[in-house]
């Protein structure tokens, strides 16, 4: 039918579907590019779908792919030269098939290509199991540079099994299992999750050889004395920082270890005893807050060092400790876009309060107050003789 068909040991391999031709010269977005995929890219996707009819033979279509194969040979099966589709599985087969060489740069062009790749790469290596089955070594020696190399063995040890994931994304439809995860942008660590247990029981001070760490997950699965962030240290380029505690753990108020911080989850364990959390110091220094969510923890009271945090667009506070709420803070802070107070059954607000809260909200709760309030609080509610708007607001979504 005219198609060119790779064998290897006489046997089938793939079709050889597109034969990229348009390759733009001069213009600057295609010469920076450095690999196939990245034309195929830049140029709408051209390989990944036969738009446009060219006029070449097939007997010219044959040589022009025997042409890349035979640079992709002579070039050491540089991946880069080839389509991901037809590089990878090729590469894969000839070490199957005995080649040692290919044996070799199929585990070197995996951890290059994965390390250096963009997005679209990483995605295929990962959904195409490719990077499934590495282990620790494996991926310090071939994907991290040497200074996050040293972090990363230190807290990895014999007892922490780590695996690559192109974004922390996959992991909201992902199975799973005691292992940790890691993603990787340009080469470097954006993403990560840590362990907290009887063998680590702090972040050791190393992380700050994490430069473009973004998002952080911390697990406390053993009660560490409070010495979680016993280390001094400095990571201005994490955004993003998510502390699951499953054990009675007292978390101390060094939040401004990361001074940039935009979105903070802290989250106990249904099951146990909550975490104890303060934040008087904290709120004076990441004043770039913009998500705080308390979910399952114990807080004795919201400080009124709140009040710095002038970017804060959502307070979600679930199934706290807090008797008593700073009101007045709260509705002076005119970036609060969502507020949730659910299942805070020592929460007591006064009638004053709950009018200033009633100027304030515009939607509060997709449930009515008595599915979250315990008794006393519902005594006093009926109390205060609310207006009638009042209460169909607390009836809505929580957004203020």
């Amino acid at each position: 039918d005219g198609k060119t068909v790779l064998f290897v040991n006489n046997r089938e391999f793939k079709q050889c579907k597109i034969l990229l031709l348009n390759v733009l010269v001069g213009d600057q977005s295609v010469e920076e590019t450095n690999s196939i995929d990245g034309f195929a890219e830049k140029l709408d996707f051209k390989m990944e779908y036969e738009k446009e009819e060219v006029d070449i033979t097939e007997e010219e279509e044959f040589l022009g792919h025997c042409s890349n194969l035979q640079a992709w040979v002579e070039n050491n099966y540089d991946t880069n030269l080839l389509h991901r589709s037809i590089a990878f599985p090729l590469l894969k087969t000839l070490s199957e098939e005995g080649d040692r060489f290919a044996k070799q740069r199929f585990d070197e062009e995996v951890a290059r290509r994965y390390k250096h790749g963009n997005d679209t790469v990483q995605r295929f290596l990962y959904e195409e199991g490719y990077i499934s089955n590495l282990s620790n070594e494996d991926i310090l020696k071939g994907f991290l540079s040497v200074e996050e190399a040293i972090f990363m063995e230190k807290i990895m040890g014999d007892w922490e099994q780590y695996s690559l994931i192109p974004h922390f994304g996959y992991l909201r439809k992902k199975a799973r299992g005691k292992e940790l995860y890691i993603s990787l942008e340009d080469g470097k660590i954006r993403e990560l999750e840590i362990a907290i247990n009887r063998s680590r029981q702090s972040i050791p001070k190393e992380i700050e050889n994490l430069q473009n760490l973004y998002s952080l997950d911390i697990f406390i699965e053993e009660r560490c004395a409070g010495k979680i962030f016993n280390e001094m240290f400095c990571l201005p380029s994490v955004r993003s920082l998510d502390i699951n505690c499953s054990v009675p753990e007292t978390i101390p108020d060094s939040f401004d270890y990361f001074p940039n911080l935009h979105h903070l989850r802290i989250s106990g364990n249904k099951t146990f005893k909550c975490p104890s959390v303060s934040f008087e110091s904290s709120f004076k220094k990441i004043t770039n807050l913009e998500w705080l969510d308390l979910n399952s923890v114990r807080l004795e009271s919201i400080p009124n060092s709140i009040i710095n945090l002038k970017k804060l667009e959502r307070l979600s506070l679930f199934k706290t400790t807090l008797k008593t709420l700073p009101v007045p803070l709260i509705c002076a802070l005119k970036s609060l876009k969502v507020l949730e107070l659910n299942y805070n059954f020592e929460l007591g607000l006064k009638k004053r309060e709950i009018k200033k809260l009633d100027h304030k909200i515009e939607q509060f709760s997709n449930r009515t107050m008595d599915d979250y309030l315990d008794h006393d609080i519902k005594k006093k509610l009926k109390k205060y003789r609310m207006s009638k708007e009042f209460r169909k607001k607390i009836k809505k979504l929580g957004k203020i």
